[in-house]
């Protein structure tokens, strides 16, 4: 039966484990502090396998994390800007419409 070979996780990118500490230390958003220790415990020398349990995330998250690092150091451990579909309706018309007064709608309101 073909196996295939387990492969380590490794940091490749130069940062050493001070420097992962103190960047948890400054960093505010628990994401990225999350992201940081999942690269500290890798860093140590623990597998993807027994990081993702420790975190309760999957595998392949913690090799995401881990590639990305490895390419873009801290930069890498942020969020990519995601494209969202251009709007349905004009943002200033939705303004417009909250600021009339509910009876030109047809609403009987007393106030």
């Amino acid at each position: 039966m073909f196996q295939i070979p387990k492969t380590q996780l490794r940091i490749t990118y130069p940062v050493t484990l001070e420097e992962l500490k103190e960047a948890l230390a400054r960093e505010k958003n628990p994401k990225i502090r999350e992201r940081i220790r999942i690269i500290m415990h890798i860093k140590q020398g623990l597998s993807g396998r027994k990081t993702a349990r420790l975190m309760g995330l999957s595998r392949d998250t913690i090799s995401r994390w881990v590639k990305r690092f490895n390419e873009n150091g801290f930069d890498g451990l942020h969020d990519k800007p995601r494209k969202g579909g251009e709007p349905k309706i004009d943002p200033q018309k939705i303004i417009d419409i909250l600021e009339k007064d509910p009876r030109e709608f047809g609403y009987n309101i007393e106030g």
